[in-house]
């Protein structure tokens, strides 16, 4: 890869044995799904499964619901 297409990229600050993974490090590659290939399975559902999940899938503790509302406060 030359420099300038690193520099314009943001990829001359990964480390020169990891730019062979450069597509892992692109901030647009990272925002489309992978191609379909052979490995791609269907998931069967149930037959008269929700077709929605419940909001919380784990129950929280009241302090672990505090401790989770500091955390989504801080990172927004």
């Amino acid at each position: 890869m030359n420099t300038k297409y690193l520099e314009e990229s943001g990829l001359d600050k990964i480390l020169a044995e990891f730019c062979h993974y450069h597509k892992v490090f692109s901030e647009e590659k990272s925002q489309c799904l992978p191609h379909h290939t052979i490995w791609d399975h269907i998931i069967e559902l149930l037959p008269n499964a929700s077709a929605t999940l419940p909001g919380r899938l784990l129950p929280l503790t009241k302090l672990e619901k505090e401790e989770m509302q500091k955390f989504v406060e801080e990172h927004l």
